[in-house]
């Protein structure tokens, strides 16, 4: 399992280096661009620490190449988990990223260090596949936090760090 781990984080260094120039070019300052395989021509800047899990799901780094090329079969396999968030810790506001294996009901919710409920983000129904949510911590004091993502098979726990 280590020796797997260890070849796909050398694999995406590798691909990371290669592509620098051409992904970091097209998007804004620590953006990285990256094309969607199954639809060529859609294409994202995100954060370098999402890399990872969009690489996992059929996203490739940099522009579009397969505009050109031929089109790759959509075979993509999503697991049901919380993938992301960004920025963290957060000043203003941070992207919540998250990947769904069907269309199904998403509870995420903050809470603060003794427990308490601070917002409820979603409770509601998403498509399969990912998805993103961005929450605003303007409205909460400086502090630790925990983001709480449960679907029907799920439960998840993220510390965030708001800072002012």
């Amino acid at each position: 399992m280590k020796t797997k781990n260890l070849l796909q984080t050398s694999i995406l260094f590798i691909a990371l280096c290669v592509m620098n120039q051409f992904a970091l070019a097209q998007c804004q300052s620590n953006k990285v661009l990256i094309s969607n395989t199954n639809n060529c021509c859609q294409t994202k800047c995100i954060n370098p620490n999402q890399v990872s899990h969009y690489l996992s799901h059929g996203w490739v780094l940099g522009p579009p190449w397969c505009c050109i090329g031929p089109r790759i079969a959509n075979q993509i396999n999503y697991e049901t988990a919380l993938s992301g968030i960004a920025p963290n810790p957060v000043s203003q506001s941070t992207t919540i990223a998250f990947t769904l294996s069907q269309s199904e009901n998403v509870s995420l919710k903050i809470f603060d260090v003794n427990g308490r409920l601070v917002a409820t983000l979603a409770d509601k129904t998403f498509e399969e596949g990912d998805n993103e949510l961005v929450w605003s911590a303007e409205e909460v004091s400086a502090g630790v936090y925990f983001l709480q993502f449960q679907s029907a098979e799920n439960l998840q726990t993220e510390k965030l760090i708001v800072t002012k």
